[in-house]
């Protein structure tokens, strides 16, 4: 699978998962990152911070091994291998 962020006026792609998670942050509400965690909060534009929601994403390989996390506003699409949206977040 892959997730496409839309982060300021590009896109960012993460690849090689197969099983992801995700839930819905509160704009207050603290947010527990791993080491390599990808903030793309941080090159948002100062619209996606005032009118988007904030989301955390946890991204898991074949054996239950964390890929990647991610914090990002939406939109965030979830891509098949073939690269085909199968879900907007």
């Amino acid at each position: 699978m892959i997730a496409k962020f839309h982060v300021g006026e590009e896109w960012e792609l993460i690849d090689g998962f197969t099983r992801l998670t995700h839930r819905v942050i509160e704009k207050e509400q603290p947010i527990e990152a791993i080491e390599r965690c990808l903030d793309f909060r941080i090159q948002a534009s100062e619209d996606q911070k005032k009118t988007l929601s904030i989301h955390e994403l946890w991204m898991y390989d074949n054996d239950n091994f964390i890929v990647a996390q991610a914090i990002a506003y939406s939109p965030i699409y979830i891509l098949n291998n073939e690269g085909k949206t199968v879900e907007r977040i």
